[in-house]
């Protein structure tokens, strides 16, 4: 009997916290608002992606676009890679804007160069919150954890104005092993997509998928660049970084023929300078190229050899814009090259002189020197020089990219053919990353017990605002309140820091609390881990839960039986 009105106790108190919860708490996000999904896919040049279309390599992402969505090609920024795309996608800026221009550059303040490591955070303030948990896919096996992060997308889709998705491991494969085995990833990822989209409902979620820069496969020669660099301007230069070159102050007037020189190098194709404001000079063993400047315009002229072919298209030496260019060049060789150099030497971060490696030739790495390439290619095909595929030029499968959408706040980018990458997203105006979180998390209420009854626990969770939880619990003889951050997510995993309060018995002797927690998240599945910290020392407590519907979670606690929780 005495358990009996335990049990009608402890339901008389949810429904209290439950009436209080629902009139004193805030909104969520407003169900109106548009849902969009944005992944990013690395490193797949627009030649490549048809391809795989056409042969059926990509099934998944073939029905999700066909008919109902739009596929287009897109033209990344120069230097072709994730450090230049990212930080622009959501601003719509050139590479003349704020933002790397390369994986380093050299700090005039503390004279010296930044490292590819330093980039790297720098460009991930750019990724929202949740999705910096992707760039550990980019290693095989890691790149697994990507898949987990699938299986929870739809449900962040249920609380996230937008969700932001990142698969890095393509770049990877085609660096160090090229054509298949990058062809096995993009695979991979379509096999993830599908399933993913299977649990969505696609007419009430615009989507976005697009690539960020290309990768150029082919027998490749190793190219010791920064060596070859130093022998021409070592005694001129402050440092270099692919694919720019710094100068000492005193040897500015020098870098025309510096760059006329570094040009002549077998596998630098060109090297550029900006002349004067309105002027950038290209040289080439063959020929000295020159883009003018005018009024967002650029003319295109050469003496020698028209590397890029552009007269044999119909071009004849008019003033075009970003977009004009694009449409004359798309189908050449080297689409578009004019408005990816002249406004590179805008960017704060440029050199000085600016060289151009195109595929076949490809960077050695110093771990050359240190280990046996040639038998560990032949032995596990793994190729420490990246020499099987590259994205470092001006070719079409460097920078130029598929990109698809689908979804009715996307349908005005359906007539598009060709457009610049960066300009996609900022497109869209009902995308708005900087307030596409949620004003709240979940609030809750659980019970649980064993199956006599006895011994029951009930706990209720309250969100003042996104990220932070305030609670209360009550098991047999213990009474507990808390307060709990989120100090890291993924889209599947997030981590948990409180700290609260514990009275056993006695109101007047409360004790302190430490609750990290780590919670799980995949699909209807979630794994919740708890180690409350005391004076008494430390514990662990889990909890196995399956979302059964409209917020309701059936619950098994590890080592204390079962429950019933429902959110909201």
């Amino acid at each position: 009997m005495q358990n009996r009105i335990t049990f009608i106790k402890t339901l008389i108190v949810l429904i209290f916290m439950l009436l209080g919860m629902v009139f004193f708490s805030p909104d969520g996000v407003a169900e109106e608002k548009p849902r969009f999904l944005v992944i990013h896919l690395d490193a797949v040049s627009a030649a490549d992606f048809y391809q795989f279309l056409e042969q059926g390599k990509i099934p998944n992402i073939e029905r999700v676009f066909a008919g109902e969505g739009h596929i287009f090609e897109a033209m990344a920024l120069f230097p072709g890679g994730t450090e230049v795309t990212v930080p622009r996608m959501k601003s719509g800026e050139g590479i003349d804007g704020e933002g790397p221009s390369g994986w380093g550059y050299f700090d005039y303040d503390y004279e010296r160069m930044i490292t590819k490591p330093e980039v790297a955070l720098e460009y991930t303030t750019y990724v929202t919150r949740r999705a910096r948990g992707n760039l550990i896919n980019v290693l095989p096996v890691l790149e697994y954890t990507g898949a987990l992060d699938m299986m929870n997308i739809p449900a962040l889709l249920e609380q996230y104005q937008a969700v932001e998705f990142f698969w890095f491991a393509t770049d990877f494969y085609g660096h160090y092993f090229g054509a298949e085995r990058h062809l096995n990833s993009v695979q991979r990822f379509d096999r993830y997509f599908g399933r993913m989209v299977d649990q969505l409902d696609l007419e009430e979620i615009n989507l976005i998928l697009y690539v960020d820069h290309g990768m150029t496969f082919g027998e490749s020669e190793i190219l010791h660049y920064s060596a070859r660099v130093e022998e021409i301007a070592e005694d001129y230069i402050l440092g270099e970084r692919y694919p720019n070159i710094y100068l000492k102050d005193e040897y500015m007037d020098k870098r025309g023929e510096l760059a006329r020189e570094i040009a002549e190098v077998q596998g630098i194709d060109l090297a550029f300078i900006q002349e004067t404001s309105d002027r950038v000079v290209g040289y080439h063993s063959e020929a000295r190229l020159i883009f003018t400047g005018k009024n967002d315009k650029i003319r295109y002229e050469y003496e020698g050899q028209d590397v890029f072919d552009y007269y044999e298209l119909g071009y004849e030496g008019e003033y075009l814009d970003h977009d004009e260019w694009l449409k004359l060049t798309r189908s050449a060789e080297y689409p578009a090259v004019p408005p990816l150099i002249y406004p590179y030497f805008d960017n704060p971060r440029t050199g000085e002189i600016v060289a151009i490696i195109n595929h076949p030739y490809i960077f050695a790495n110093p771990l050359v020197f240190l280990l046996p390439v040639e038998w560990m290619e032949e032995t596990f095909g793994f190729s420490l020089v990246m020499g099987k595929g590259s994205h470092a030029g001006l070719r079409h499968t460097d920078l130029l990219v598929p990109a698809m959408v689908r979804g009715p706040d996307v349908k005005h980018l359906y007539e598009r053919e060709a457009m610049w990458l960066q300009d996609i997203l900022p497109s869209i105006p009902e995308l708005d990353f900087a307030s596409h979180e949620p004003e709240r998390e979940r609030h809750s209420l659980r019970v649980g017990s064993n199956l006599n009854l006895d011994g029951v626990s009930v706990s209720a969770v309250y969100s003042p605002t996104y990220r932070l939880h305030l609670g209360l619990d009550r098991d047999p003889g213990v009474f507990r309140g808390w307060l709990e951050g989120d100090i890291f997510s993924t889209h599947s995993l997030r981590l948990w820091m409180g700290a609260g309060l514990i009275f056993d018995g006695s109101w007047d002797s409360p004790h302190w609390l430490l609750r990290p927690r780590v919670e799980l998240n995949l699909g209807s599945l979630r794994l919740e881990w708890r180690f409350p910290i005391t004076a008494d020392g430390f514990n662990q407590q889990g909890t196995l839960s399956y979302h059964l519907r409209d917020g309701m979670r059936l619950e098994w606690n590890i080592y204390d039986g079962f429950g019933l929780s429902y959110s909201f």
